[in-house]
């Protein structure tokens, strides 16, 4: 992956093909495709409907969502500076000031898996279980920001979940 803040990452202009972000929700080890949403540089929202649908629904925000959206994830929440070995290391740690204890495997957690998909630039992140563990673990800093990130978009799959 390119450099975090090169000119590879950055957000890409609203003619440009392909999705620039990604969320998957999913009781397994990897993602699904279609993911969850899938977001556009142009706007465009492709969300799977609530279960047991499969339907692909369609959503829009505008241009100015979208810049908002990439600049809260990927500059605020440093989205490229987090990795799932990170992660997964800071969940194995014992809590600051916990004297030992360790957060403990979740049996059936979910897995959630964010990307960034632009031209040049590809970043995957897979967290097990990140809304149980993130209340477990506020010491996480990674861990938060992956959260902060990934409710953002559950919250814009919900909006065109909600819409159908």
């Amino acid at each position: 992956m390119p450099a975090y803040g090169s000119a590879d990452c950055l957000l890409p202009s609203e003619n440009t093909q392909g999705s620039i972000l990604w969320l998957d929700v999913v009781d397994a080890a990897t993602p699904r495709l279609p993911p969850l949403i899938t977001v556009f540089a142009d706007g465009r929202l492709a969300v799977r409907a609530s279960p047991p649908s499969s339907r692909l629904l369609s959503g829009h925000i505008t241009r100015a969502e979208v810049k908002a959206l990439w600049d809260q994830i990927i500059t605020t929440d440093g989205l490229l500076l987090i990795d799932s070995a990170g992660i997964a290391a800071a969940i194995g740690a014992p809590p600051s000031g916990s004297k030992g204890f360790l957060v403990p495997p979740m049996a059936d957690a979910p897995w959630s898996f964010l990307a960034v998909t632009v031209p040049k630039c590809h970043h995957l992140i897979g967290v097990e279980g990140s809304a149980l563990r993130s209340m477990a673990r506020p010491d996480s800093d990674a861990l938060q920001r992956f959260r902060r990130a990934e409710v953002r978009l559950l919250a814009l799959a919900t909006a065109v979940q909600m819409g159908e």
